[in-house]
């Protein structure tokens, strides 16, 4: 029993450590000099743990003006790519113009600010109208469950 606990013990704090959470992936951009957010993709998954304070640019998540999250990064302005075949041997340098930065995601973000050096744009990410959706669930269930219970006094 001591050995059921003590694996235990070691288990549960690296399960708990790998559990999977809501993130963003964010479409960022290179653009005259300045990374600008392109678009936002909510999901369930793994993020980096990514909390660096130097860098070029910076990415900041905000809930009334609190910073909840926020790393700094160094956008790659070229990618090396390399190909291969069985008689040709080709790559060479490619300009990056756009590229995604995975992020956590939390529940009441409402602003998301992309930061450099001479720069800094503030992206408004609210969800208005998000309380529409479970009202809308719950009116539909109890439809539902009105009809059975008219269908099952009926017979």
């Amino acid at each position: 029993m001591k050995w059921f606990f003590l694996i235990l013990l070691i288990l549960v704090p690296t399960a708990l450590a790998t559990t999977p959470g809501p993130l963003s992936v964010l479409d960022l951009s290179y653009e005259d000099g300045e990374v600008v957010l392109r678009d936002k993709v909510d999901g369930f998954g793994y993020y980096p743990d990514r909390k660096t304070e130097f860098g070029d640019a910076t990415v900041e998540i905000k809930s009334e003006g609190q910073v909840l999250y926020s790393t700094s990064f160094v956008p790659p302005f070229v990618e090396y790519a390399h190909a291969q075949t069985e008689h040709t041997d080709f790559g060479g340098v490619l300009d990056v113009d756009s590229f995604v930065l995975v992020v956590p995601s939390f529940a009441h973000e409402d602003e998301i600010v992309v930061s450099g050096r001479g720069y800094s744009h503030a992206y408004d990410v609210s969800e208005g109208g998000s309380i529409l959706l479970p009202l809308l669930l719950i009116l539909s269930l109890i439809t539902i469950l009105i009809v059975l219970m008219f269908r099952i006094s009926r017979r």
